[in-house]
């Protein structure tokens, strides 16, 4: 429950922090980019100083690519928070992990449980209301 509770107090300030920037018209990637640079800076200080870590060259490659994908998808996420604004966007984030979770139940004969159902009809209609509301 707390890294529920940390996902979505985290997804909402980075939301009002984008809207914040595009308020001011600041510059996304320059904000972006700045924050991407101080993750890789951490990220191999945390590499450097670990005691028993060996270095190869597919987990780095991999990580790139899956880096790209992410910061494309942020720029995707800080664009929906300009155009549609910071509740859609962040409701629309939320809602499109339904989307692998149907994929794996369909191709991979996975069973959802009666929490799971309801999970998902819950976020059916809060998705289906939030878009109502905005009309």
């Amino acid at each position: 429950m707390t890294a529920l509770i940390l996902t979505v107090l985290c997804s909402t300030i980075i939301a009002l922090i984008l809207k914040q920037n595009d308020h001011k018209s600041g510059n996304i990637i320059l904000m972006l980019s700045a924050n991407y640079f101080t993750a890789t800076l951490i990220g191999f200080a945390f590499l450097i100083f670990q005691k028993q870590s060996e270095i190869a060259w597919q987990p780095l490659v991999f990580g790139a690519v899956l880096a790209a994908l992410f910061v494309f998808s942020f720029f995707a996420f800080a664009k929906a928070v300009a155009v549609a604004g910071t509740a859609l966007a962040t409701v629309s984030a939320r809602l499109s992990v339904i989307i692998p979770v149907l994929f794996s139940i369909l191709f991979f004969a996975e069973s959802p449980g009666l929490m799971d159902v309801g999970g998902f009809l819950l976020a059916i209609v809060t998705f289906v209301l939030f878009y109502r509301s905005l009309h």
